[in-house]
């Protein structure tokens, strides 16, 4: 699961900024964000370092955390 929309919003940057330096439509970014989409690794990348540009700080594991570590967390809490 990802986490863009609570990176961006907790980061005050809105969709159309985040639109407009990935150089997508703002339907793209809101599709990602509802996983109605889902975006390859390069555009993971893109959109890490478009939210750091924007000022949000973040690393990639806050925007898109690795999905084994839930699978362990789930196999230490049964």
């Amino acid at each position: 699961m990802q986490r863009i929309r609570k990176v961006r919003e907790a980061s005050g940057i809105s969709v159309k900024d985040l639109a407009e330096v990935l150089n997508i439509e703002v339907s793209t970014v809101y599709h990602y964000e509802t996983n109605r989409r889902t975006p390859d690794f390069n555009q993971c990348w893109n959109i890490v370092n478009a939210l750091n540009k924007l000022g949000a700080g973040c690393s990639f594991a806050d925007v898109f955390p690795n999905p084994a570590s839930s699978i362990d967390d789930q196999d230490q809490n049964p």
